[in-house]
């Protein structure tokens, strides 16, 4: 997954300046450029143009908003029709403010930007529409009836509960405030009110539902967005006084069945882990590692005839790793396998002809998939990077298309706390930054004087 950066032009300002920049110094100079149009493309397909999910801000001191999830579609550029199976959210402003100027809004993906500073308070009436269900594979074992056992292929939910967390923010988990515990049955509804501290630091901070045993699903079907406590720089001093503009980037991913052909449906692509085995192991084959279950594939009654379904599953003996039973669920279409013993599977070999927008799992950047932000040369940016996503550990590094040359990774604060001097990754010389689930970075990036500069997530 890539994201590029444009826009071509002269500059007298040599990169050596930009450190002055990123080291917070009274010294940093940024010039004004001109600039030259340029347009992305993937093969024959058009990169659409970069965009932040629209901005939802107090008023007076008070936000105040409905949301309610629901089942619905989202639209993906890269399939011709909206996919379904997601969960979204709908908004209605009741007080506050709108980037878009507009008070409400339906199944948006990623959910809106909540914006409230420290010192003032935040409202979220949470509606629970999540009824009359239609997903094959949103399932938790934890809603299997007592004494029940769990089937092979696990009978989807057609209602479920929800819940809302404010994750990283300081306040309190009690009543109505950010209580995880609090279970809201589907066609019910939940006010939380939350009055974020004087002393909150500013920075970049998300919300999510926060049910136990289906933070996960939920997650990942769209129940996410950003809460911006102030900035998401993080309120940088040398930000303000030079204008320094910041970008919010929010990072997800989506599964999506034989896209190359057409399919539309969102899939769990962890969904396996919830498959229960057709055959249980016998004796000492888990020990030994010799056990081959068999698994029903999330998608078999939409398979043709003659389709062939394989499985990773770790084949090694039992280790203080833990390892066994291990399932490895990235599709075939992204990754080549080796079975750990030939004699009782084959090499599944990725597709190495699928370009990178056919792809079954795609990462997006504020739900688009390989955005095009145009900008001016030499000029430096904050980008605020938020992995919300349920499991996918994202690995991050910028690409000067020119020179081929990647760029340190000056981070300039990072979940919600503003650093007092640039810090690197410590990986890659610091060209490399890994940004786990639920983790937000804010980074000071320069563009080049020739080309482009691309954030790459490979």
């Amino acid at each position: 997954m890539r994201v590029r950066r444009y826009e071509r032009g002269h500059s007298h300002v040599f990169y050596t300046l930009f450190l002055s920049t990123i080291a917070l110094t009274s010294t940093a100079f940024l010039p004004a450029f001109r600039t030259a149009d340029a347009q992305s493309t993937a093969g024959n397909r058009v990169s659409p143009e970069f965009r932040e999910p629209v901005t939802l801000a107090t008023k007076e001191g008070v936000l105040e908003v409905r949301l309610t999830a629901r089942q619905g579609a989202a639209t993906l550029d890269t399939s011709a029709k909206p996919v379904e199976n997601f969960l979204l959210f709908d908004y209605e402003l009741l007080r506050g403010t709108a980037s878009d100027g507009k008070t409400n809004g339906r199944g948006l993906y990623p959910a809106p930007t909540l914006q409230v500073y420290p010192g003032e308070k935040l409202i979220v009436h949470l509606d629970n529409a999540l009824t009359g269900l239609t997903i094959d594979d949103y399932f938790s074992p934890q809603y299997t009836k007592v004494g029940g056992e769990i089937p092979l292929y696990p009978i989807q939910m057609k209602s479920s509960p929800l819940n809302l967390h404010v994750h990283g923010v300081h306040v309190s988990p009690k009543g109505n405030a950010d209580n995880v515990m609090v279970h809201i049955p589907a066609g019910m509804s939940n006010t939380y009110t939350y009055e974020i501290p004087r002393n909150m630091p500013q920075g970049a901070y998300w919300y999510h539902s926060h049910l136990h045993t289906l933070t996960g699903p939920q997650t990942y079907a769209g129940l996410a967005g950003l809460l911006s406590i102030g900035r998401t720089d993080g309120g940088l001093q040398l930000v303000t006084e030079k204008k320094i503009p910041v970008r919010n980037m929010l990072l997800q991913y989506n599964g999506v069945f034989d896209r190359a052909n057409g399919g539309a449906v969102l899939n769990n692509v962890n969904w396996a882990q919830y498959v229960n085995t057709a055959t249980p192991p016998k004796g000492d084959e888990l020990a030994k590692g010799t056990y081959r279950p068999l698994l029903a594939p999330t998608n078999f009654t939409r398979s043709k005839p003659g389709t062939t379904y394989f499985t990773v599953w770790y084949a090694g003996p039992l280790s203080v790793r833990n390892d066994r039973g291990l399932l490895q669920t990235i599709p075939s279409n992204l990754q080549t396998f080796i079975p750990a013993d030939p004699k009782t599977a084959k090499t599944i070999p990725a597709e190495p002809s699928l370009p990178d927008d056919k792809r079954d799992v795609q990462f997006t950047v504020n739900g688009q998939f390989e955005p095009t932000l145009k900008s001016k040369a030499g000029q430096t940016e904050i980008w605020v990077l938020a992995n919300i996503s349920d499991f996918a550990y994202i690995n991050l590094q910028l690409t000067e298309t020119v020179t081929g040359r990647h760029p340190k990774i000056a981070i300039v604060g990072e979940d919600g706390n503003p650093f007092p001097a640039v810090h690197y990754p410590v990986t890659d010389d610091g060209t490399r930054l890994l940004l786990p689930p639920a983790s937000r970075a804010a980074i000071a990036v320069t563009m080049p004087e020739k080309g482009d500069l691309i954030l790459e997530m490979p």
